[in-house]
């Protein structure tokens, strides 16, 4: 069913959600995950939406699917999520994968 609902011309929020859900349950380990094809569902669904979170999101599949550098850069773009614990987390973890590289 998502396959014929990602068929149209413009999938809305929750075929682009439910495609980045069935990338993740399709992949065996992380490293084995779609995270280009991720990084690009999460990038139209955040043109759509324009939601820190997304944003979020999106920078962090981008930092996985190309560099680190490139997830932090986009991290540092993002207003509103000062007090949200996750962005925090984000960016810790994307130092320390960046100084253990």
């Amino acid at each position: 069913m998502l396959d014929r609902a990602l068929r149209y011309e413009a999938p809305g929020p929750y075929q682009l959600q439910a495609a980045i859900a069935v990338l993740h349950a399709q992949a065996v380990s992380t490293a084995q995950t779609d995270w280009p094809s991720i990084a690009a569902l999460y990038g139209q669904l955040l043109s759509m939406t324009s939601s820190p979170v997304v944003a979020l999101n999106h920078a962090v599949a981008v930092a996985m699917a190309t560099t680190v550098a490139e997830g932090l850069a986009l991290i540092d773009t993002i207003d509103g999520l000062d007090q949200y614990h996750l962005m925090h987390a984000a960016r810790a973890d994307s130092t320390v994968q960046a100084r253990s590289c």
